[in-house]
């Protein structure tokens, strides 16, 4: 007798399966098979999978999640900044002359990417931007006030010298 199919195994069609006592040929709730063994930890070096709920860990090594394309005007304010605070030291004040607009183009950026939810990047680049702009044009005041004094100044020298009477004899 055989339990292959296309094999008599020795029963008619109707007839019902003949299993160990107490079997009445009902499928039970106890009849699942027992659970396995829990299983294996992690081989030292590869970290476990978090349970279910919780963030996953760090990426398995070589694995690049997709880059995110920088904002298009965050560089423009990061170079707006360099331009302004180092060319402002550096050179003369005029390059300081960039440096709100610098501000102004970085705050701007900064607002667009957080409004993006994480579709666009380059926040770094923006802020650094925004800040160099702030010091520029902090320096920029700094500086016209200081041009402000010596023009003043030189027009006031230049008052006294021509209100001070002359030593002619008469």
């Amino acid at each position: 007798m055989s339990d292959h199919p296309g094999e008599d195994s020795g029963r008619s069609p109707g007839e019902p399966v003949q299993g160990p006592p107490g079997y009445d040929g009902s499928p039970t709730p106890s009849s699942a098979p027992p659970p396995g063994p829990p299983p294996a930890s992690p081989p030292p070096g590869y970290p476990a999978f978090p349970p279910p709920g919780h963030p996953a860990g760090p990426p398995a090594p070589g694995y690049y999640p997709p880059a995110v394309p920088t904002h298009p005007k965050a560089t423009l304010a990061l170079v707006l900044g360099l331009v302004a605070v180092v060319g402002g030291l550096a050179a003369c004040g005029l390059p300081l002359l960039v440096s709100p607009f610098a501000w102004v183009t970085g705050h701007r950026v900064l607002n667009e990417i957080r409004a993006s939810r994480g579709q666009l990047g380059g926040e770094a680049s923006a802020q650094a931007g925004m800040v160099l702009g702030i010091i520029g044009t902090v320096l920029l005041v700094l500086w016209l006030i200081v041009v402000a004094l010596m023009v003043i100044g030189f027009a006031m020298a230049d008052f006294e010298h021509l209100a001070a009477p002359r030593g002619h004899s008469v």
